[in-house]
């Protein structure tokens, strides 16, 4: 079985999305990159002030800042995250994302497999 290599130039990609409606309508454009199987990477640009408002997933996520700087809210808790940062949260951890500078940032979602489960997974012997 051949398997499927992408590569993406997440400079050119980023200004694609400050030229879409999204970016000059609402501050914020987004694009999934990669959506297979457990994974979904997406490329988010707000600009400067724009919310994401309070919301969680049900796996995994990163945020992994390309350009710019964010202030992500955890719970009771304020992160900074600035240009070549990562932050990772635990699944279903609700949480809100300001742009506090024009920013670019890539988002990955973890979910976890269907159809498995302890129940599913691989046995010792």
């Amino acid at each position: 079985m051949r398997r499927q290599v992408l590569r993406f130039d997440l400079g050119r990609e980023t200004a694609a999305l400050r030229r879409e409606h999204g970016w000059r309508d609402s501050g914020h454009s987004a694009k999934t990159l990669v959506k297979q199987h457990e994974q979904r990477i997406v490329l988010i640009a707000m600009k400067r002030g724009a919310r994401m408002m309070k919301h969680q997933a049900a796996g995994a996520v990163s945020i992994h800042v390309l350009t710019g700087r964010l202030q992500v809210t955890v719970g009771k808790e304020t992160i900074e995250v600035a240009t070549g940062d990562l932050l990772a949260l635990d699944r279903a951890l609700p949480h809100s994302v300001e742009s506090l500078d024009a920013s670019s940032f890539v988002l990955t979602l973890c979910s976890k497999p269907r159809g498995r489960g302890v129940a599913g997974g691989a046995r010792s012997k």
